[in-house]
């Protein structure tokens, strides 16, 4: 049994910038879950015979989802329909998965970015309060006075 939603959420509800950092690691999770899944899918699939042998057949899940969106060619030089291909181009089935996987570095070095960037310019800012000799980075400053600015600006473009 697990929680709802916005159960969940009551915890960052009222921190923006660490309730975006959260959606940033977890939409980092699933790509990498997906991308690994896809390339382990594609090491596992036989695609010799797609009418008596198809890939829902062969225990394949997220192939068949990116089938779907139209991605039918392979770097190995076959087609979903049974055909082989010369030029099969990036966006094949292995050039979807490794740009999954690659997105997921990004993905989770900007999360981590956010979530430590502000949990620790909270750290920072109680240091310079509780001692006065201690000088806090502007960004950091910055980060802490506009976050909700950050996390809205942030939201919108991702």
């Amino acid at each position: 049994m697990g929680l709802p939603w916005y159960r969940v959420h009551t915890v960052v509800l009222n921190d923006p910038g660490r309730l975006l950092s959260v959606h940033i690691m977890h939409t980092a999770l699933v790509a990498g879950w997906a991308g690994s899944m896809a390339l382990y899918e594609l090491i596992n699939f036989f695609p010799s015979d797609p009418v008596l042998d198809p890939m829902w057949r062969q225990g394949m899940f997220v192939i068949p989802f990116m089938t779907r969106l139209g991605i039918t060619n392979s770097w190995g030089g076959w087609n979903i329909t049974g055909g082989t291909i010369t030029n099969p181009g990036l966006w094949s089935y292995e050039g979807v998965a490794a740009a999954s996987t690659y997105r997921v570095f990004w993905l989770v070095l900007l999360g981590s970015y956010l979530a430590l960037g502000i949990l620790g310019s909270r750290n920072f800012l109680m240091n310079v309060q509780e001692n006065l000799l201690w000088i806090c980075p502007r960004f950091l400053e910055f980060i802490y006075f506009f976050q909700e600015w950050l996390a809205l600006v942030l939201a919108h473009f991702m």
